[in-house]
């Protein structure tokens, strides 16, 4: 007899079979899966240009160079299949490339490459096996042997079968060498801030982790050099940047179109644009057609604001940067617009840890998955650098975003000006914040001209070089990032772990205290700085 509860018990069966159908899971170890939720966006790459496009019919987005040029973005109509959408549309199609996302909403389009590791010494056996299902080296086959990794061609048109995992588990399943594999990503990164809340707290945060003092004990960040992975930083424009810029010493200007240091980057002596392979590493130039003045998260400014924070120059009634005799990096991994593979993103990092004058890598991006070949190269730098990240901006009560997650990193959480947590993740489960730092209203520098983060104003003028409108967890991270450069000037011998160590042990407590939003607290760095004994 079928009763109300059988119908309750049916529904719940269904539910959770429904949701089983609408998650992709790559099994990593026996204790790690990466789990993405299905897509009906999908990228496809024509063999030749498309003129005639049924945009209403098949509720196309337009979206070109993304990551490759002439890829073209749908959304499938649940009613037509994706053979029927192709075969009308694009029937001399090159590739269909799904798309997958993660549980904070970040989209990643899965490429026709695989990442595999395997036991040592199976190389060869490995190489063979994999050609049964078509899958052979790719031309970057060995940029990751380091690590034990190697990325691997997937031949075949529509890869939609990876997208299901059939291929990766019959692979799985029969080459008994294989450790682990799943597919190469693009990754939808952005430089996590939020909208301007338009209070004019100029400064604020400098009373508040009590910066002047430091300045006044001589610690203004000399001769540390940091990393910022961002969207790009306004070095040339924006006059508060330009004498604080890390010029690569091996890398000779009078010798242009030469690797001078044999890294494998050509003229590389700022830093590396590794979203369109190029030494200039500034943010994309704004014009009317790109820029949304209503969601300023659309656009590249976040490594610009980030920079000014931890170096701006001192100019007269302008924000001044923490550690503003320090010198900054620009390493682009981010551009509206565009995915930046995981390739490319795990080059930039290993990249930079080959530097040996480079202290510490501010990574200004999160995800809302731990990708294993990103986190082993973080792992890696970790041994010779400082690396910090923000906890993301989604408000998420349940997740902090990779790479914040990791043990190596230090992770950093945002507060307003009464101390308060708005829209930082935490993991109430777990305390994964390390340190907090305010990150609202926060003074600092802009892209160049009209189209940045919002205006510096002041009762006696307007600067649109400046604003004092930044918000959000890289805000606070680049104030914590600026805070150790101070602490690595008073002593470079500081390890991570004790710089760390003495963030927590310093930071200050606020009423009704939450570790899991704060950590230990909130940033002191005069306090940072007099437990140093040097």
């Amino acid at each position: 007899m079928f009763t109300y509860k059988n119908l309750i018990l049916f529904l719940l069966v269904s539910c959770i079979l429904a949701a089983n159908e609408n998650l992709i899971e790559y099994k990593i170890s026996c204790s790690q899966k990466i789990s993405f939720k299905r897509s009906s966006e999908y990228y496809i790459l024509p063999s030749g240009k498309q003129e005639n496009y049924m945009f209403n019919e098949y509720s196309f987005l337009l979206n070109s160079s993304i990551p490759y040029s002439n890829v073209y973005k749908i959304k499938k109509n649940m009613e037509v299949s994706l053979e029927d959408i192709t075969q009308e549309i694009f029937p001399n199609f090159q590739k269909i490339y799904p798309i997958v996302i993660d549980d904070l909403g970040y989209r990643y389009i899965v490429q026709d490459k695989l990442f595999v590791s395997f036991l040592k010494g199976n190389e060869q056996k490995v190489v063979q096996q994999l050609k049964k299902y078509n899958v052979s080296p790719h031309s970057e086959y060995k940029s990751f042997e380091k690590i034990n990794v190697y990325i691997f061609k997937v031949q075949e048109k529509n890869i939609e079968d990876i997208y299901l995992t059939k291929k990766i588990n019959s692979i799985r399943q029969s080459v008994q060498e294989i450790i682990w594999t799943y597919p190469v990503l693009s990754l939808e990164l952005n430089g996590i801030h939020s909208l301007p809340n338009n209070k004019n707290d100029s400064g604020w945060h400098l009373d508040k982790i009590k910066a002047p003092n430091s300045w006044n004990n001589g610690f203004t960040g000399k001769n540390v050099n940091i990393s910022i992975f961002s969207d790009g930083i306004d070095l040339v424009d924006n006059t508060a940047l330009k004498n604080n810029i890390y010029i690569n010493q091996s890398e000779s200007f009078l010798d242009a179109g030469h690797d001078d240091d044999n890294n494998g980057f050509i003229d590389d002596v700022i830093g590396w644009d590794f979203v369109r392979n190029e030494n200039i590493p500034f943010p994309k130039k704004f014009s009317h057609r790109f820029f949304d003045k209503n969601n300023p998260t659309l656009n590249d400014i976040s490594g610009t604001c980030i920079a000014g924070i931890i170096a701006a120059s001192p100019f007269e009634n302008r924000p001044t940067g923490i550690a503003y005799n320090s010198k900054i990096f620009s390493i682009k991994v981010i551009e509206s617009g565009r995915f930046t593979s995981e390739v490319e993103l795990a080059k930039a990092i290993n990249y930079v840890a080959n530097f040996e004058d480079i202290h510490i890598q501010l990574h200004g991006w999160g995800l809302g998955v731990e990708l294993p070949v990103t986190k082993k190269v973080i792992e890696k730098a970790s041994q010779k650098q400082i690396i910090i990240s923000p906890v993301g901006d989604s408000g998420s009560s349940s997740q902090v975003c990779f790479p914040a997650t990791m043990a190596q990193v230090i992770a950093v959480a945002a507060v307003d000006p009464q101390g308060h947590v708005r829209y930082s993740n935490y993991n109430k489960w777990k305390n994964q914040v390390d340190i907090a730092a305010p990150g609202e209203g926060i003074a600092t520098t802009d892209v160049h001209g009209p189209y940045g983060y919002g205006v510096y104003q002041t009762p006696q003028f307007i600067d649109t070089n400046y604003t004092n409108n930044y918000r959000g967890t890289n805000a606070a991270t680049a104030i914590v990032t600026a805070c150790i450069a101070l602490m690595l000037e008073k002593d470079p011998s500081l390890s991570a772990e004790d710089i760390k160590t003495i963030l927590k042990c310093t930071a200050k407590k606020t009423l009704n205290h939450s570790s899991s939003k704060l950590g230990p607290g909130i940033l002191n760095i005069e306090a940072a700085l007099q437990k140093i004994k040097k």
